[in-house]
C-alpha cells in the first residue's frame, strides 16, 4: 500500500471516530434511502407477479400457449419435442347432462395438464383404472357424492346423438378452477371406449375427442409465430379454421399482452426519478452541513499539503464505508417492509381475498437495482459538497463564517428571531429542505392515489355494460365457447326473459360460428370468419 493510500485510510478512520453523531445521521439517511428503494421495488415486482398470478389463476391457464385440435399422433410429437419445457395434455370428451351451477366437463387430463389448469390434487390419486374418475370438491358437493375415495359416481352424457351411461368410482378430488369443473377420466377409459374419444374435427368441427397441448416454451421470443411454424411442421395449418388439418395456436393473453406497458414504463421512470431526488436531498443536506462545519479542518489539510483531488478521494472513501453499513441494513428492513405492505396495497385492487394470490418476489433485480441506485444517489449527493471542500484555499477557510456577528447578536433576543435567522442565513439550504419535504408528500400521495385508483364501475363497464349475461352452457364454457350454432340461446328463452317485469333493457349479441355449411347466413357483415348466427342476450335489470 502506497504512503498516500495509507494516510487517507488513517484519516478516514479518525474522521469516523471524531464525528460519530454526524456519521450516524449519514448512515441513517443512506439506510432510509435503501429502505425506500427496496420496499417500493419489492412492492412493484411482487405486485406485478401477484396480479399476473391472480389473473392467470382466474383465467384457468398458466401455460405459455395452447395447441388445440391436435390428433393423438401430433400430440405425442409435441410431447417429445425439445421446443418445450413442459407439455400438459387434455382431451375433452363431453359435458355432464345434470344441471349444475357451473359446467362440468368430462375430460382426460394428465398430471402436467392438471398443473397447467391450476388443478391441485387434494386427496386420493390420479385415475388409472377405466372406472376411476377425479372430481373437484365443488362437483362432489353439487352431485351430493360422499367425499370418500371409492364413492360411486354415476356418469351420463350424450355424444353425437348417442346416450352413454357409466358407473364410475371416485379416485380422489382436487380444488377446482374458477370457471369450469372437470370430471377427469383415465387414459385407460379412452382406450377401452374409443367411440367417445373419436376425433371427427375435420368432418364436423366437433372439438370433443381432439387433443389440447398446454405448452411452456424454452424460448418465449416471438412465441405465436414460432408455434405456427411448429404446427405446420406437424402437417397442420393454422390459418383456415374451416379447412382440414387445422390446429389453433392460442397464446396466453395474460402472459403476453402488450396492453399497459407504456403506462408501467412511465410509472417506473417517474418513481425512479422521484426516489433518487428524495434520497439526494436527504443525504446532500446532511453532508453539506457537515462540510461547512468542518471547513477549517479541510483548510488545515490544504496547509499540510493535501490537494483538492486527495480531499475528494478522502470524502468518497468515507461515504463508501458508511454505505457499506447503511445499505445492508436498508436491504433487510426494506424487503421486510415491502413484504408486509404488499398484501395491504393489493387488497385495494379489484380482487377479493379468496381470489388474490400473493407472490413475495425475491427477484435479484430488486437488490441489484437498489444497490446501484443508492450508490448513485450517495455519490451524486456528495459531489457538490466535496467540490466545495476541495475548492477553498487554506486562507479562505480560516476566514469562513456562515453567520455574521451582528445578525447573531440580534437573533438571540427571541426564539422567533433565531428561527427566522436560521432559515434566512442559507436560503439555498432552506429551499432544499422545503423541496425534500414537498417531495415526500408528493411521493406518499402518489402511492395512495395509485393504490386506490381502481374504479370497479368502469372496469365492469369495460367488460360488459349490462348487469347480467344470459347464455347457453357451451357459451359460458371457456373451453368450448362460440364454436357451433347450437351454442345460440334459443328464442323461447329470450322471449321468456323479455316478458320478465324486472328486466328494463335487453340486447341480443350475435357471434359468428365456424361451421357455415349447416346453418343459413343472417348477419350482413363479416368479423373475419364465416357468417353464422350464434346469439346470446345481455340484460340490464
Amino acid at each position: 500500500m502506497s504512503n498516500e493510500k495509507k494516510i487517507i485510510k488513517e484519516m478516514v478512520q479518525g474522521n469516523l471516530k471524531v464525528h460519530k453523531k454526524r456519521n450516524l445521521l449519514l448512515i441513517l439517511a443512506i439506510t432510509l434511502t435503501t429502505i425506500l428503494f427496496t420496499s417500493v421495488l419489492e412492492i412493484g415486482f411482487g405486485g406485478m407477479q401477484s396480479i399476473r398470478e391472480t389473473q392467470l389463476k382466474l383465467s384457468g391457464m398458466k401455460a405459455d400457449a395452447e395447441l388445440r385440435f391436435l390428433d393423438k399422433e401430433q400430440f405425442q410429437e409435441v410431447q417429445n419435442s425439445d421446443l418445450f419445457e413442459s407439455v400438459g395434455g387434455r382431451v375433452p370428451i363431453a359435458l355432464m347432462e345434470e344441471e349444475t351451477k357451473r359446467p362440468i366437463e368430462i375430460d382426460y387430463l394428465d398430471q402436467a395438464g392438471m398443473e397447467a389448469y391450476y388443478l391441485s390434487l387434494e386427496e386420493g390419486k390420479m385415475p388409472e383404472d377405466e372406472k376411476e374418475v377425479l372430481l373437484s370438491e365443488q362437483g362432489l358437493e353439487e352431485f351430493g357424492i360422499k367425499k370418500e375415495v371409492g364413492s360411486h359416481v354415476p356418469v351420463s352424457f350424450t355424444l353425437r346423438g348417442q346416450k352413454y351411461n357409466f358407473d364410475m368410482r371416485l379416485s380422489g378430488w382436487y380444488t377446482g378452477g374458477p370457471k369450469v369443473d372437470f370430471m377427469i377420466v383415465s387414459e385407460a377409459f379412452l382406450e377401452h371406449n374409443p367411440e367417445v374419444a373419436e376425433n371427427t374435427y375435420d368432418l364436423d368441427k366437433e372439438i370433443l375427442g381432439t387433443y389440447y397441448a398446454s405448452v411452456c416454451m424454452k424460448n418465449t421470443g416471438n412465441i405465436e409465430q414460432n408455434l405456427k411454424e411448429y404446427a405446420e411442421s406437424l402437417g397442420a395449418q393454422t390459418e383456415n379454421a374451416d379447412g382440414s388439418n387445422y390446429v389453433n395456436v392460442a397464446v396466453n393473453p395474460m402472459l403476453y399482452s402488450e396492453d399497459g406497458n407504456t403506462g408501467v414504463c412511465l410509472a417506473i421512470v417517474f418513481f425512479g426519478a422521484l426516489f433518487i431526488l428524495c434520497g439526494y436531498l436527504l443525504i446532500y443536506n446532511i453532508f453539506d452541513i457537515g462540510v461547512m462545519q468542518d471547513i477549517q479542518e479541510f483548510g488545515i489539510m490544504k496547509t499540510i499539503g493535501m490537494t483538492g483531488k486527495q480531499i475528494k478521494r478522502l470524502m468518497r472513501r468515507q461515504m463508501f464505508l458508511l454505505s457499506l453499513i447503511g445499505i445492508p441494513i436498508g436491504l433487510v428492513v426494506g424487503y421486510g417492509l415491502g413484504a408486509l405492505l404488499l398484501p395491504v396495497i393489493l387488497k385495494n385492487w379489484e380482487y377479493s381475498e379468496e381470489e388474490l394470490t400473493i407472490v413475495q418476489s425475491v427477484h435479484p433485480a430488486i437488490f441489484i437495482l437498489t444497490v446501484f441506485f443508492v450508490l448513485l444517489t450517495v455519490f451524486l449527493s456528495m459531489r457538490r459538497p466535496s467540490k466545495k471542500a476541495a475548492k477553498y484555499s487554506a486562507i479562505e477557510t480560516a476566514k469562513y463564517i456562515e453567520v455574521k456577528k451582528k445578525t447573531a447578536e440580534k437573533d438571540i433576543r427571541s426564539i422567533k428571531n433565531i428561527a427566522r435567522s436560521n432559515l434566512q442565513r442559507n436560503r439555498k439550504r432552506t429551499v432544499l429542505v422545503f423541496t425534500s419535504l414537498i417531495l415526500s408528500v408528493v411521493f406518499v400521495n402518489s402511492l395512495w392515489i395509485i393504490s386506490n385508483s381502481f374504479d370497479e364501475e368502469k372496469y365492469v363497464n369495460a367488460q360488459m355494460r349490462r348487469d347480467y349475461l344470459v347464455a347457453s352452457t357451451d357459451t359460458l364454457n371457456p373451453s368450448i365457447g362460440y364454436v357451433k350454432p347450437s351454442a345460440a340461446l334459443n328464442e323461447e328463452a329470450i322471449q321468456e326473459l323479455e316478458k320478465n317485469a324486472m328486466i328494463k333493457n335487453g340486447t341480443k349479441l350475435y357471434k359468428n360460428a365456424i361451421d357455415a355449411s349447416v346453418y343459413n347466413f343472417d348477419i350482413s357483415f363479416d368479423w373475419g370468419g364465416r357468417d353464422n348466427r350464434c346469439q346470446n342476450t345481455q340484460y340490464r335489470n
